[in-house]
């Protein structure tokens, strides 16, 4: 029920007032006589609206009284008046009340404009509050973060500490695993920062990845402990994630006094995060592209065994080429990698007993794409990204996701889809069947020259036959 603080100074119309308001269901909170007494009872009490009468006991009226209000606290004020003369409500108007009552009103009158008062502060507070806040995490945005630098410069509040935190990696977590996940990410780091800092201290969001706390009248020491507070509280939320979300980190804290404004100390806590990215990313985007491969292999047990079968059989085939040091370590990555895009396609397409749809097949292909993104990320991967973007080409020119023909395709792009077919040939799934050896090996065979190149299906066979598995 709404509850409502009456302010008029006329005894027996405060008390007729509380009457009507009571009958019309409304709780009346308080009832006060002069705009000081209003003042401090609108952070003493619970209320929803003010009811206030304009001429009141004492030097402060109804508006004075409103307007000092306002600066504590946004509420409904609705003016009470016999008054209505163009200079009262001119100055009425200055405060942005949400209704006028003239003396006499009946009951209708009174309910309607409460309400109407109620509805409207209601919708403003909304708007405000998406002007104001990030819709996805519901933290200040850049706009709100930029106002309260001005308001505190002007209000020359000292000293003001400025972090800066980075989500790192939230592009690849976006292209990969999609931007439901990069979402979630972006959701909880905001999550641990509000938990982290002060009521008082303002957190927002001010770029698509990167968050920034103002902390005013905060001594060295304690800017340090909630820097320090808030990473330990990311590594503990990181180690413990059932999701394995591969995120993580980059931060920097620098101060503001008498000597450096608040948008000199926000470039400089920059400088700190930068470098603390920069000294970390390769080992950062390493890391990540080691978990998504973690993921794929959680999500299909069968992809790990795969994917060493792959490695073993790659590393014989490369002996039987003669091929140099630098392409046999390409190739052992990629036997380990190359489906590593295969973590961004849905279960529901990945693991479909049936043939796919022209859409489902479509999005499945990405994968290749996504995997090229993913390897491009981090040094340990990029030798390896162009044979990951192409090792579904085929012979013919009749593959993804450029229709490269012959030797136009990667050396190690040609060498993998070889192997890979093999070994999805004779092993067992739940959609088919295995073959046998032999089998697998007269369809590698029928395809040459279409799917696989000529010569390396020769080489392939002969090294299968030669090494007693048919």
């Amino acid at each position: 029920m709404t509850k409502i603080l009456v302010v008029e100074d006329e005894s027996i119309i405060a008390v007729d007032i509380k009457n009507k308001l009571e009958d019309l269901g409304y709780i009346v909170s308080k009832i006060v006589s002069n705009g000081k007494d209003a003042i401090k009872s609108v952070s003493e009490v619970d209320i929803d609206l003010v009811l206030m009468d304009i001429i009141l006991q004492g030097n402060m009226d109804g508006i004075e009284a409103a307007r000092e209000i306002k600066k504590y606290i946004d509420i409904p004020i609705v003016y009470l008046t016999a008054h209505s003369d163009k200079k009262t409500v001119k100055r009425a108007k200055l405060t942005g009340p949400f209704g006028y009552i003239i003396k006499p009103f009946s009951d209708e009158i009174l309910r309607s404009t409460i309400e109407i008062a109620l509805y409207k502060h209601k919708m403003d507070s909304k708007i405000k509050y998406i002007g104001a806040h990030d819709s996805l995490t519901g933290l200040y945005n850049r706009t709100y973060f930029e106002e309260e630098i001005s308001k505190l410069e002007s209000e020359k509040i000292n000293p003001v500490r400025v972090i800066i935190c980075d989500l790192d990696g939230l592009k690849l977590i976006n292209d990969t695993l999609g931007h439901i996940i990069g979402d979630k990410a972006l959701k909880t780091a905001a999550k641990i920062m509000e938990e982290n800092v002060r009521v008082d201290d303002i957190v927002a969001i001010i770029g698509g990845d990167e968050f920034a706390i103002l902390l005013p009248n905060t001594p060295k020491q304690d800017v340090k402990q909630v820097y320090e507070r808030i990473k330990g509280s990311y590594n503990d939320h990181i180690s413990s994630s059932i999701t394995k979300i591969p995120w993580s980190v980059s931060m920097g804290y620098a101060a503001a006094d008498v000597d450096i404004g608040i948008n000199e100390a926000q470039k400089l806590a920059e400088d700190y995060m930068y470098r603390e990215k920069l000294g970390k990313s390769q080992s950062s985007r390493s890391n990540i592209s080691k978990i998504l491969k973690k993921i794929l292999e959680e999500r299909d047990h069968e992809t790990a065994e795969h994917l060493d079968r792959l490695d073993t059989i790659a590393l014989r085939f490369a002996g039987k080429l003669s091929l140099s040091e630098p392409h046999i370590h390409d190739l052992s990555l990629l036997a380990k990698f190359h489906d590593i895009g295969k973590v961004g396609i849905p279960d529901e397409i990945l693991f479909k007993p049936t043939s796919l749809e022209k859409e489902e097949m479509r999005i499945m292909q990405r994968h290749s794409e996504v995997g090229y993104r993913i390897a491009n990320s981090t040094s340990q991967l990029s030798p390896i990204a162009e044979f990951i973007l192409k090792h579904h080409e085929w012979w013919n020119g009749k593959g993804y996701p450029f229709g490269l023909k012959g030797k136009k395709i990667p050396l190690e792009s040609r060498i993998i889809s070889i192997i890979d077919a093999y070994d999805a040939m004779v092993h067992e799934r739940p959609y088919k069947k295995a073959f046998s050896p032999e089998k697998a090996l007269r369809e590698i065979k029928k395809c040459s020259g279409i799917q696989f190149d000529l010569y390396l299906v020769e080489e392939f066979i002969d090294m299968m036959e030669k090494s007693g598995i048919i």
